[in-house]
């Protein structure tokens, strides 16, 4: 499979670490290990925009990783090609790299230690032996932390999900605790109807029922003329030749709005988890060299799979079964009792607050750029690529080597994205 996005989409792919966490639990605090996680992702993400920046000034390492396969790609031949970069990207890419091994350097000496553990930070080249080249080394250990940030932020959305749930199911105990009997009775009733309303049948996602259901329910095709090419390419938004995330998730809008009610706010960090649930297990099946997008090839060869033409049924997530009792028991102990109306809750439902409409959510995913995060003990440096964690006790670092804006560096990286997709999609039409 031609390929060169394993690497340039790896810079927006891993971005998505920003925008894709499930909505904030209301009261969660952060720790101070959550923010120096984040602060310590943040710099991933700046130096691995770095080197994207200098492998896309090589084309000929481009048009060598272009003929690569998917089996050699999970070989790591990928990382064969390094060798052969253009003399001069090499000195660039080697200069990259003792570049941020001094700016680490100078972190510590101004005492922000964030980096200072290998632990999370194994790709950071203040960590290893070779201080000088860049070598194919380097860029498998940036890799690998993609794919773990990418593991951790799905268990995070997990967890905070669950967390969310068991808040909801800590208000209505504490409101029952003040009703009679009959009233008790009449709340949990109200509950469980706007759990489990009647819908009609959520079909396993990426099978050949879903998809030919979303073909004629939600593209307003005739089912007689489904053909899974042409539907790919509908849903492939931006014409790249790959299914994201995003584009991925449009294909299980028409069984989700079986069970969500899309007017209904309440009903959004449900309807994005059961969305979320879906994309993951879509890749797992589809995304066969991992590299978060699901290529022509890989949706295609799916119908290879047996299971691809059983019609199996989807379970949309109920609640009650997302944590154990002794979970929610140990919440409470967490938690004490805090004072809810109960006339804000007529219908059973305990959210107490309004998640933006999905709609506004989905394109703000799209569309937002989030600040990196920032430590309020540190001032920001100087002349650097992004405004790094501050530090109040310290004065900025002088002749930083990181010049460009934030906003300047993340819009010529994300359009040089683009133009590598083009021609990509280009090069792939003529094969």
């Amino acid at each position: 499979m031609p390929n060169f996005l394993l690497i340039a989409d790896l810079f927006i792919l891993a971005c998505i670490f920003w925008r894709c966490t499930a909505p904030p639990v209301a009261g969660k605090k952060e720790t101070d290990d959550d923010t120096k996680k984040q602060i310590q992702d943040y710099e991933y993400h700046r130096y691995l925009a770095e080197v994207i920046d200098k492998l896309q000034q090589d084309p000929d390492f481009k048009k060598k990783v272009h003929n690569l396969t998917e089996d050699d790609i999970k070989a790591g031949k990928i990382l064969e090609h390094v060798d052969l970069l253009d003399h001069d990207v090499r000195r660039k890419l080697d200069e990259v790299k003792r570049n941020e091994i001094k700016y680490q350097h100078e972190l510590i000496n101004q005492k922000r230690l964030h980096m200072t553990k290998e632990k999370r930070n194994e790709w950071n080249p203040v960590h290893h032996e070779n201080n000088e080249t860049f070598e194919s080394e380097d860029l498998k250990l940036l890799i690998r932390k993609h794919h773990r940030l990418m593991e951790e932020t799905d268990q995070e959305r997990r967890k905070q999900f669950k967390a969310h749930l068991m808040g909801e199911a800590h208000k209505r105990r504490t409101l029952m605790k003040n009703m009679t009997d009959s009233q008790k009775v009449e709340f949990m009733k109200k509950y469980k109807e706007s759990q489990h309303k009647d819908h009609e049948k959520m079909h396993a996602p990426g099978h050949k029922a879903q998809l030919m259901e979303t073909w004629e329910k939600e593209d307003n095709l005739d089912p007689e003329a489904f053909d899974e090419k042409t539907m790919f390419h509908l849903h492939d938004k931006n014409g790249d030749g790959y299914l994201d995330v995003y584009e991925l998730g449009t294909l299980f809008l028409h069984d989700i709005n079986k069970v969500y009610n899309d007017s209904d706010p309440e009903t959004d960090i449900m309807h994005d988890e059961e969305i979320e649930r879906m994309r993951e297990g879509v890749m797992a099946s589809l995304d066969k060299d991992q590299d978060g997008l699901v290529s022509m090839d890989e949706f295609m060869n799916e119908r290879n799979d047996p299971d691809y033409e059983k019609d199996d049924e989807w379970k949309p997530i109920e609640e009650d079964e997302e944590y154990t009792d002794e979970e929610m028991d140990a919440y409470e102990k967490e938690h004490p009792d805090q004072e809810y109306h109960e006339d804000e809750h007529e219908d059973g439902n305990t959210s107490g607050h309004h998640e933006p409409p999905k709609d506004e959510h989905e394109a703000s995913l799209k569309d937002e750029h989030r600040e990196p995060p920032k430590d309020e003990h540190h001032e920001p440096l100087q002349n650097e690529h992004h405004e790094p964690p501050k530090d109040e006790h310290h004065e900025p670092l002088q002749n930083e080597h990181h010049e460009p804006t934030k906003d300047e560096h993340h819009e010529t990286i994300e359009n040089d994205h683009r133009e590598l997709m083009k021609d990509e999609h280009h090069e792939t039409s003529k094969h």
